[in-house]
């Protein structure tokens, strides 16, 4: 029997509806959905975890690239493989510069042997001691056109590998900057120029189509030019404006405040602030409370180690999985119908669906139909012409049609079900917020029954 298959027979029927078309409960979904949520670093956290379905990691450059044109995937496959075992998917980034961290930057590049085309025997290496660095990380000259040049190779070896790969849910881009976050600060001279920024968003862009990219922050009105989200890495302590140079700031003076509508937002609740907040939801900097923060940036999921890792009261933790659910979508089936021509009994399933979350989902996942019998035995698959993507928060609930030919069912009582199909094998499924959801590990949804009769005279 194929997986899928049984994993409808093991559905429990219990909350099965009787009408046959209405409107469906709304009931918010309190557990882990797909891309979506708090986070914490990689590692098994343990099943007294907050509800996460990715986990967060850094990688430098070095451990994927030892030459002009050789690439090593393994550290990175290891990571992703642990990840995927566990049900949940990566969110990553590559940098050549983390302060308080060995230097990122490959050999080839600061160290180049003589002959080889390519490497940078001159690549300038600057010694800090900003952010406790004390001089163990190096950041390198991002003008020297060797390193431009190896880093637009590995975007496009590194796209060629994983644009699509079902593993990993979103890409920060990195490598400029220190922790690769697109700044140099205080040696604002130190970042590259506009052009080279410019070259490696197109490179990314050119390399990803289906993998979703974010970067720190518009530095240009041209980054509108490329199909990439930001990501707020200091949010609910420098988020809201004014300041101008807080993130909804840059987001307002670069035109990319309606950003969330078509590529996603997410980030890191600031460090400093996460030993305290869910104690004492009013110790974030004045203004930057993090439900105002939610409801203007639209962040689809934020890196919150702190909340996995430090001692929670029931209360701070009731609150944390309040603000983790509250980040990203939320679907509800808000009316579903089933009807059968009387003549042949060719079932019409319809639904309406609405985001009742503060972003879109931004991938394009299948979904799948599914009619049990009154043994609880499936006697049809379908995969229906629904879509999930781009269903913003505002927009009206959207409306579903699907047919099953006459002839295809028997007589008697049938269930129809839906899920949506989660390209991660094994992966945790997107649930509905609906009181028909079931409880278990395959994401069925009830829509109804119906009865089936013979059409004898």
């Amino acid at each position: 029997m194929m997986p899928h298959l049984l994993s409808i027979a093991m559905i429990s029927l219990a909350a099965i509806v009787t009408t046959l078309a209405g409107p469906m409960e709304y009931a918010p979904v309190r557990t882990a959905n797909p891309l979506k949520g708090f986070m914490p670093f990689s590692g098994n956290h343990g099943e007294n975890a907050l509800p996460h379905s990715m986990e967060f990691f850094y990688l430098p450059l070095a451990d994927l690239m030892n030459g002009p044109e050789t690439f090593t995937w393994d550290k990175l496959e290891s990571r992703l493989d642990a990840i995927a075992g566990r049900g949940r998917h990566a969110v990553f980034r590559v940098y050549l510069d983390y302060p308080k961290k060995a230097p990122g930057t490959p050999d080839f590049l600061r160290h180049g042997p003589d002959g080889i085309p390519g490497t940078a025997d001159d690549l300038r290496m600057r010694s800090y001691h900003e952010h406790h660095n004390q001089e163990i990380s190096l950041s390198p000259d991002y003008q020297n056109p060797h390193l431009s040049a190896a880093l637009k190779r590995f975007i496009a070896a590194f796209g060629a590998r994983y644009d699509g790969d079902p593993r990993i849910g979103f890409i920060q881009l990195g490598l400029l900057g220190f922790w690769g976050e697109w700044h140099t600060y205080p040696h604002h001279d130190w970042f590259p120029p506009l052009a080279i920024q410019q070259e490696i968003l197109a490179t990314y862009d050119q390399a990803f189509d289906r993998t979703r990219l974010l970067v720190r922050v518009p530095k240009a009105e041209s980054y509108q030019d490329h199909g990439i989200g930001y990501h707020d890495d200091s949010f609910t302590h420098s988020t809201l404006a004014p300041p101008a140079w807080h993130f909804s700031g840059r987001l307002a003076a670069y035109g990319e405040s309606e950003r969330w509508r078509t590529q996603p937002i997410g980030g890191e609740i600031r460090p400093e602030n996460q030993p305290a907040m869910w104690l004492d939801p009013t110790s974030v900097p004045a203004g930057q409370d993090y439900d105002r923060c939610v409801a203007e940036i639209r962040p689809s999921w934020m890196l919150a180690h702190g909340a996995f890792v430090r001692p929670l009261t029931p209360a701070a933790r009731d609150l944390a999985e309040r603000q983790s659910r509250m980040l990203g979508y939320e679907f509800h089936i808000s009316e579903a119908g089933i009807d059968a021509a009387a003549a042949d009994r060719e079932l019409r399933i319809t639904a309406k669906l609405r985001n009742t979350g503060i972003a879109p989902f931004y991938d394009d996942w299948p979904l799948e139909i599914a009619v049990l019998d009154g043994d609880k035995q499936v006697v049809h698959l379908a995969n229906p012409d629904w879509s999930l993507a781009g269903q913003q928060p505002d927009d009206p609930d959207r409306p579903w049609h699907h047919t099953i030919p006459g002839g295809t069912l028997g007589s008697g009582r049938h269930t129809v079900l839906v899920r949506v199909v989660p390209p991660l094998p094994g992966g945790l499924p997107l649930r509905f917020a609906n009181t028909t959801q079931d409880a278990d590990l395959a994401g069925w949804l009830t829509l109804g029954s119906i009865d089936l009769k013979d059409n004898h005279r």
